[in-house]
C-alpha cells in the first residue's frame, strides 16, 4: 500500500457506504427528534437551576455553557 504523503488522511471506516449510511441515519434521528432543540431547552433549564443554587451556595462559582455543555 502506498503512503498518502504529508497531510494525507486515512480511516479504516471513513467514507465507506456502511459508515455513510450510519451517519445519515444518525443525522435523521437527530433532526426528527429535534435533539439540538431539546438539548438547548434542557440546558437552559438546568443552567437556571444551577444559577439559583449558586445564589444560596457560595461554593459554586461561574456557570457557563451552551445547551447541555455546561462548565
Amino acid at each position: 500500500m502506498d503512503s498518502t504523503g504529508p497531510g494525507g488522511f486515512m480511516s479504516t471506516f471513513g467514507g465507506t457506504p456502511l459508515s455513510c449510511a450510519a451517519a445519515l441515519a444518525a443525522i435523521k434521528v437527530m433532526e426528527e427528534e429535534k435533539l439540538a432543540d431539546r438539548a438547548r431547552e434542557t440546558g437552559d433549564y438546568f443552567t437556571r437551576g444551577l444559577k439559583e443554587l449558586a445564589e444560596r451556595q457560595k461554593l459554586i462559582g461561574n456557570i457557563n455553557g451552551e445547551g447541555l455543555f455546561i462548565v
